[in-house]
């Protein structure tokens, strides 16, 4: 993974002098992260029966040495159709902070950090999980399921790391995704 280096004054990339036929044509230098990451998590869950549907609702706070705060909540429905049919209704928040070193880049009139990402999950993100899935309990207990859900993240660069240029440019895409999946639960 790299970082990119940039004109402190357009923001634009540096160009690599001389330019080689192979490879980026900026000049960039390769992350750097701490050896070691130190995490903490608290968690509550609660699951209630409507008589036959069972309502999960879970929340998480997260927090590392790396100055990642995080919260995710979680919703879930489950449908009981028919004796062996289910439905499942969902619905994930996920925020976090960025990283005390994420840079979406480098100034070249600075002395490199110590530590420095541009990697996106290491950013300021956003997330929503919204889907469904679909199962049922076979007669020996195992249970098969589908789920189809679709996944929409937008992040930010702090105002302070954008120079010049970059300002007019899209610093960190929104990425949206559809997700299936398969399942089968063996009984032991």
């Amino acid at each position: 993974k790299i970082v990119s280096v940039v004109d402190p004054l357009t923001g634009d990339t540096v160009l690599r002098s001389p330019a080689s036929g192979a490879g980026p044509s900026g000049v960039y230098v390769y992350e750097s992260r701490p050896d070691s990451r130190l995490k903490h998590s608290i968690y509550a869950e609660l699951k209630h029966s409507f008589g036959r549907p069972v309502l999960h609702v879970a929340y998480r706070f997260m927090t590392d040495d790396w100055g990642i705060d995080s919260h995710t909540a979680d919703a879930r429905l489950r449908w009981p159709i028919g004796a062996a049919f289910f439905v499942e209704p969902r619905l994930r928040y996920y925020m976090q902070n960025e990283a005390d070193f994420y840079r979406s880049s480098l100034r070249a009139d600075e002395p490199l950090p110590q530590y420095a990402s541009s990697d996106f999950r290491l950013g300021s993100f956003d997330a929503v999980t919204a889907g469904v899935k679909l199962g049922a309990t076979t007669s020996r207990g195992n249970e098969w399921s589908a789920r189809l859900e679709y996944y929409m993240q937008s992040g930010d660069v702090p105002s302070g790391q954008i120079i010049g240029n970059q300002a007019r440019r899209e610093q960190y895409p929104d990425l949206n995704a559809l997700i299936v999946q398969f399942g089968y639960k063996f009984r032991m």
